[in-house]
Order: structure tokens, then C-alpha cells, then sequence
């Protein structure tokens, strides 16, 4: 029985990594060791951690055979790597602990590790109890918000702003000059 191989799709800029991203039955994967690596965590606990129970099914882990990128890997033949669904990366990396990544020594990657969990937690509290939620920048804010041709979704995008840039975009007349 020949095992599954994994076929190239493109190269993301994921957080400062580039990330081969690959397809396999029609579903993007990314590899999880570049990101574990990253993190200064250590190999083997973290695929037993990414595989065990739940976890499993919660990141969509599979062992791919890599794709052959030249001839000269098909020499020494493709070997298994743990993948991830690409759309989980950001629930992995939201269930890392940053004390360990820090006790490890990497500060910098922990504190912004921290800055992503904190955006994500108010991104997926805003999704829970209102229904939509934001990236933030304020200058494309309020192009988007120009956009926006549903009213209700534009006032929620318009209070969303005023609060987090200390703004008082008029909400609620639904005039021209108003939200």
C-alpha cells in the first residue's frame, strides 16, 4: 500500500515564517514542526500533544508524505511529516502556553504569541455576541465602512470603531452623513 503524498500549493507568509502550504484531497495543510520550532517548544512533546485525544481532530493532523519539490529528493525518496489544516493554525497557536514559550527563552515571541491570543480572544467574543467581528486598522476601518451597504452591519462596524479608536462616527438616523 502506497501512502498518501501531499501535493504543492503555494508558500504563505504565516507570522513572520514562510510556510509551504500543501493540498491534500482537496483541503490545505501546512506542516507543524516550523511552527512548534518557532515557538521554541520541544518536537516530540508537542506532536504527541498535537495528535493525542481531541487534539487530533481539532487541528486535522495527518502524516503526509512531503511533495517532491526536485529530482534530487526523489533520490532519497519523500519522507512523512505531521501536517495541520491550514485553518487551524491560529487555534494552535492560541492554545500555547506562553509561559513555557518564555521559560524557554523567547521573550519576543511570547509577548507577541500573547499580543495574537489577547486580538483573538476579542475577535471571537465579538463573533459570539454581536454576530461579526473586525480586524483593526483604523485607516482601512473606515474604508470598509464606507463599503458597507447593510445597515445593521454598518452601525455594528461604526460602534466597533468609535470604541476602539476613540472615535464619534454618528450612529443611527441612517442619513447620509451618518451611520
Amino acid at each position: 500500500m502506497t501512502e498518501p503524498t501531499a501535493k504543492f500549493k503555494t508558500i504563505i507568509e504565516f507570522h513572520g515564517m514562510l510556510l509551504t502550504v500543501i493540498t491534500y484531497e482537496n483541503t490545505d495543510y501546512i506542516p507543524l514542526k516550523p511552527i512548534v520550532e518557532m515557538l521554541g517548544l520541544q518536537w516530540k512533546s508537542a506532536r504527541e500533544a498535537a495528535i493525542s485525544g481531541d487534539n487530533r481532530e481539532l487541528y486535522g493532523c495527518c502524516e503526509l508524505k512531503e511533495p517532491v519539490f526536485n529530482s534530487f529528493d526523489t533520490l532519497k525518496g519523500a519522507k512523512n511529516t505531521m501536517f495541520i489544516l491550514l485553518e487551524s493554525c491560529e487555534m494552535y497557536l492560541a492554545r500555547v502556553n506562553t509561559t513555557r514559550v518564555r521559560a524557554n527563552g523567547n521573550e519576543t515571541v511570547a509577548d507577541n504569541l500573547l499580543a495574537l491570543q489577547k486580538e483573538w480572544r476579542k475577535a471571537l467574543h465579538d463573533y459570539e455576541t454581536k454576530g461579526i467581528a473586525f480586524k483593526a486598522s483604523k485607516g482601512s476601518d473606515l474604508v470598509k465602512l464606507d463599503k458597507i451597504k447593510d445597515p445593521h452591519i454598518r452601525a455594528e462596524y461604526a460602534r466597533d470603531i468609535n470604541e476602539r479608536y476613540g472615535m464619534n462616527i454618528p450612529i443611527g438616523r441612517q442619513t447620509v452623513m451618518d451611520v
